[in-house]
C-alpha cells in the first residue's frame, strides 16, 4: 500500500506525521534522498488528469531511476460508494537515458 501526502506541511508539525506515519507502517524510519521531477497534464476535452513522475534514487553509486505513471481516478458505478481516490498506477524501472528520452519527448511536442 502506497500513501501519499500531497501540499505543503508546516516545519512545526513534521515530527508529530513522521510519527504517525511510523505507527501506520509498523517500521522503523528510514531516510531517503531522492529527486523527483513531476510532469501533470489536466484534464482537458474529455480526458482525465494524469501525471508522470521520474524518481532517482540518489543513494545508489549508479543512479537509479523509476518512471510511474498515476492516471485519473477511476469512474464508474462504484466509485461514487467509495470514500477514497483510486487510481491506476504503473511503476517501471528505466535506465540512465530516461531524462535525455524525456526532454527530447517534451521538445518535440512543443
Amino acid at each position: 500500500m502506497e500513501c501519499v501526502v500531497q501540499g505543503i506541511i508546516e516545519t512545526q508539525h513534521v515530527e508529530a506525521l513522521e510519527i504517525l506515519l511510523q505507527g501506520l507502517c509498523g517500521v522503523q524510519r528510514e531516510r531517503l534522498r531522492i529527486h523527483e521531477i513531476c510532469l501533470k497534464n489536466g484534464p482537458n476535452l474529455g480526458n482525465v488528469a494524469s501525471e508522470v513522475r521520474l524518481l532517482c534514487d540518489l543513494e545508489q553509486a549508479e543512479p537509479s531511476w523509476t518512471v510511474k505513471h498515476i492516471g485519473g481516478p477511476i469512474r464508474g458505478a462504484g466509485a461514487d460508494q467509495i470514500s477514497v481516490l483510486v487510481r491506476n498506477m504503473v511503476e517501471s524501472k528505466a535506465s540512465k537515458n530516461v531524462l535525455y528520452v524525456l526532454y527530447t519527448g517534451v521538445q518535440v511536442r512543443s
